[in-house]
């Protein structure tokens, strides 16, 4: 178990590819302007009804937060996501560092998110993948700490998490389910006799309401978009090609995947961490 407010050191080499990654995404693009998807959140930051939204409302409030960034609002549509992306990459290096990796590795984590198409692309558009992988990942980053034998006060981050998860994306429920039966499967349920869990469950609902009561007021608009969206685009995927394409979202990180998983079950310095590789 190593110490819960220990600070290991990241490399000035790990820094160095996060900040090119977070300049190159403010760089100037010529002929690039605003995405169609940003038109559609800047108007429903420009109506908030923070209750009653048809869509978790979370990118409506980060579309007056642009809007308040000095500059144009197309430099603020720019400046969030790829914060959102320098968030992504320093939690999958302090992850690495919580885990026992070293400077090597946690290098190696920064340059294999960078090379990661699908970090990339998210990273340059004002939408809510971006945010929503970045709670994913401070939740991730909650739950090694709870494994490696962090306080119980790290339940409410990670409760916290979830529920800026859902204020973001409904698909936050599909992580939150793959994050329950990861801690059934750790031996992190032993503390489900305690308030720390129910109070992280109690805090990410809370956050996460404002999603749910704008789906009440407005008929559930979410299953209605969910049935346009199998008739008209996921007829023509199927299960299997979902899954197989998975991968090579990833790009160069990719690489990562299987060994990354191998260790996590096989190798004994990992084994506390165990459960990490059911939710990822």
């Amino acid at each position: 178990m190593t110490d819960p407010l220990a600070r290991p050191r990241v490399p000035q080499a790990a820094w160095f590819v996060v900040a090119v990654v977070f300049v190159l995404h403010l760089l100037p693009r010529p002929g690039y302007g605003f995405h169609r998807d940003t038109f559609l959140y800047i108007a429903m930051g420009d109506h908030l009804d923070f209750f009653r939204m048809q869509f978790p409302p979370m990118i409506a409030l980060l579309a007056r937060v642009a809007d308040w960034v000095p500059g144009s609002l197309l430099f603020g549509t720019r400046l969030l996501p790829a914060l959102g992306l320098v968030g992504i990459m320093a939690l999958g290096i302090a992850i690495t560092a919580r885990m026992g990796g070293g400077p090597g590795a946690r290098l190696f984590v920064a340059v294999a998110i960078a090379a990661s198409p699908m970090q990339e692309a998210v990273g340059a558009l004002f939408q809510p993948v971006v945010f929503e992988l970045l709670w994913w990942g401070l939740a991730a980053y909650a739950f090694v700490v709870l494994l490696d034998g962090g306080g119980p006060r790290w339940w409410l981050l990670l409760g916290l998490a979830m529920g800026l998860g859902g204020l973001t994306k409904f698909s936050a429920a599909v992580f939150g389910m793959a994050m329950a039966v990861a801690v059934l499967a750790s031996p992190l349920r032993a503390e489900l006799r305690t308030r720390w869990p129910w109070l992280a469950v109690l805090i990410g609902a809370l956050v996460a309401l404002p999603s749910v009561t704008g789906q009440m007021a407005h008929g559930w608009p979410f299953f209605a978009q969910l049935e346009v969206l199998r008739q008209q685009q996921l007829e023509r995927v199927s299960p299997v090609t979902l899954v197989a394409e998975q991968p090579l979202l990833a790009g160069g990180g990719a690489l990562l995947l299987l060994p990354g998983l191998a260790a996590l079950f096989f190798l004994p310095a990992l084994r506390r961490f165990r459960p990490v590789g059911i939710y990822a």
